[in-house]
């Protein structure tokens, strides 16, 4: 009898609309779905809006995935459809995998987040003396060294990983070391060398089979050539003054442990699902609780003003940011990379996650539908993100057309007899 109304209520979600080929129902959450009634419509006209070719959302409560739906094409030019299987960047959302792995480690008693990273590493050099001796692998993952970012050294890099490691030595800071924060890839690259030389296996392959296998992430890898063999991904874009073109891929292996991931929606909805059920999936014990407990803990303020009412100040964890949404603690991180924007965004204590897997760079897009999904979840009067985040683009375009006015009326003077 149960599982006939089960049958028959997806019958008549399918027939209103609400589900489609491309949307995956898993469990008996009929309250939360019923939520998210006319949630495609918000989101095909939200892409129609900010002008985005395609993206991909999964939805999980408690330990269910209750939806799962790709928009748009993946591929402008052949018309292909995003589907929940097709395959994105997630860039820096990679962050978290990292951090997980070395949490894993701790709870082997093999690795300690406070000892110094020499201990693991004897090579590990910077240019600062104090910061050498006295870094731990807490440090690097909370971005708080002190080192300035030196982006261009990893970017789209032809340097191997072990080459970039060894030039941390010669690298400036632009502050002092614990002094406060500053995002820092190279940080996270090496973290990741630290989980190699703890565990004896190459990053990829330690999450491979510590995370991505019992996550049963089939379609999940780390490098281009591999995500082209699926068939399923997505090609990059980006928006030139309305025009939609397509984007270089950008080689992310030699920054791997901070942001080269790929996967499909699908895919990370199980990582949700790990992570807001005490680092459990299904019958398997992932993580022990208490060291996921610990990752998700806020180590650093990022900035030190509220930018927006429903929100708290911004604080980092370690490869997760740590906020609050309307008065519920969030989790979340972002990714971004040329063509691509992504985020993954939980409220532990109501097991409510998103994954929103984007094709376009700059844009607020990915922010607009979690924070959406989290007002109908939490039975909250509906915000208007997108008004304000077109509101915040169009202020900051009026900024910037007045410095450069400014600095031409600048140039002008100096240059008049």
């Amino acid at each position: 009898m149960i599982l006939m109304k089960k049958i028959c209520f997806i019958s008549i979600l399918i027939l209103c609309g609400l589900l489609s080929p491309y949307t995956a129902l898993r469990g008996s959450e009929p309250d939360a779905i019923n939520r998210l009634a006319g949630i495609d419509e918000f989101i095909e006209k939200e892409l129609k809006d900010w002008n985005i070719p395609g993206l991909a959302v999964s939805i999980v409560k408690d330990k269910d995935v209750i939806y799962s739906k790709g928009f748009g094409f993946r591929d402008l030019n052949q018309k292909l459809q995003v589907t929940p299987l097709t395959m994105f960047p997630i860039a820096s959302c990679t962050k978290a995998f990292t951090t997980t792995s070395l949490a894993i480690l701790k709870g082997d008693g093999r690795f300690d987040w406070d000892t110094p990273v020499r201990k693991y590493i004897p090579s590990f050099r910077l240019k600062d003396e104090y910061a050498t001796k006295h870094a731990t692998t807490r440090d690097l993952v909370t971005h708080r060294v002190g080192l300035a970012p030196h982006d261009n050294l990893w970017w789209d890099s032809k340097l191997t990983r072990m080459k970039i490691f060894k030039k941390l030595q010669f690298l400036s800071f632009d502050r002092g070391f614990r002094e406060s924060y500053e995002y820092n890839n190279l940080m996270y690259i090496a973290a990741g060398m630290v989980v190699e030389a703890v565990s004896g296996r190459t990053w990829e392959d330690f999450v491979r089979t510590k995370i991505f296998d019992p996550l049963e992430m089939k379609n999940t890898g780390f490098s281009l050539a591999g995500m082209k063999k699926s068939g399923d991904y997505s090609l990059p874009y980006r928006n030139k003054n309305g025009e939609i073109m397509e984007n270089p891929y950008i080689d992310m292996t030699s920054a791997g442990p901070a942001g080269s991931i790929n996967s499909n929606v699908s895919d990370m909805a199980n990582w949700i699902i790990m992570n807001l059920n005490g680092g459990r999936f299904k019958d398997k014990q992932i993580i022990p609780e208490d060291r996921l407990n610990e990752i998700m803990k806020p180590q650093v303020v990022t900035t030190g003003i509220i930018t927006e009412e429903e929100m708290f100040y911004k604080l980092y964890a370690m490869g997760w940011g740590i906020n609050s949404y309307r008065g519920h603690l969030m989790t979340i991180h972002f990714g971004a990379i040329e063509g691509s924007r992504s985020v993954v965004a939980m409220l532990p204590k109501e097991k409510i996650g998103v994954v929103v897997l984007t094709n376009i760079e700059y844009s607020s897009i990915r922010e607009i539908i979690a924070y959406r999904i989290f007002d109908r979840l939490l039975s909250m009067k509906e915000i208007d993100w997108s008004k304000r985040f077109h509101d915040k683009d169009a202020q900051a375009e009026a900024d910037a057309e007045i410095r450069n006015r400014s600095k031409k009326n600048t140039i002008s003077k100096k240059t008049q007899p």
